[in-house]
């Protein structure tokens, strides 16, 4: 979906006890992902009631959120809210 307009995608990364400083973006440009990182808390997390890593979360055109789960779900997801 890199040149689709339509779509973007964002990484929200929260730091971890473990984690050095600075490490929170690390390890995503160490695997040559291209998209942002945004800084997250836990708080954040919570709100959203993520308490499983990595969730996917999709959002429609209105910025609404219509999916939250495993990446596999929502790569068949995607197509259908293109559609919208």
């Amino acid at each position: 979906y890199a040149s689709d307009a339509d779509v973007k995608i964002y990484a929200v990364n929260r730091p971890m006890r473990r984690d050095k400083p600075g490490e929170l973006f690390t390890s995503v440009e160490e695997k040559g992902y291209s998209f942002p990182v945004l800084a997250g808390t836990q708080a954040l997390m919570d709100s959203l009631n993520i308490y499983k890593y990595p969730t996917v979360v999709l959002l429609n055109k209105q910025g609404q959120i219509v999916f939250m789960g495993e990446l596999e779900e929502a790569e068949k997801k995607i197509p259908l809210l293109l559609e919208e």
